[in-house]
Formats: structure tokens, sequence, C-alpha cells
């Protein structure tokens, strides 16, 4: 999606914003010093959503992945070069 984009992680530790942080601030810089540009490169806070049941981590995951498919960039899900 060129104005967002999803990570579904599974975490081994209770450092999530921490790490967002981090990967925030690294990737600002990086897009800053290539594009040279300044300033903050993501509006807001990140959103998080505790999942703890399996079906509704099937429908995060479905949804995700049709993403740009609903969004008309690709037809496919496996067209979509940013998904893993």
């Amino acid at each position: 999606m060129p104005n967002h984009y999803h990570f579904l992680v599974r975490l081994q530790k209770d450092d999530l914003s921490f790490n967002m942080q981090r990967f925030t601030l690294s990737y600002a810089k990086a897009m800053n010093r290539r594009y040279e540009l300044c300033g903050s490169f993501f509006q807001g806070r990140f959103q998080a959503i505790l999942v703890e049941q399996a079906d509704y981590l099937l429908t995060l995951t479905r949804y995700i992945h049709l993403n740009p498919v609903k969004a008309g960039f690709v037809d496919r899900p496996e067209d979509w070069e940013f998904s893993s």
C-alpha cells in the first residue's frame, strides 16, 4: 500500500513500541537521505492489536494479503511485491 503498511508479528518479548520506534526512525532517516528530504516520514502512532484467537488470526492474515487486491493494485495477492 502506498500510504500504510501491515505487519503481523509474533512477539517473544514485550518490546513492540521500542522496536517500532527504532524501525520508523531508521526507515525515515534512510528515505530522507535517499530522496534528499527532511522531517517525519510517518504520520501518527502505529496501531497494535493483540491476536489471541486462531479464527481472528486467519481473518487478519486474509485482510493483510487481500488489501492490495481490494485496492486495485494487483489482481492476485501473490503479485504484490511488498508481501512475504
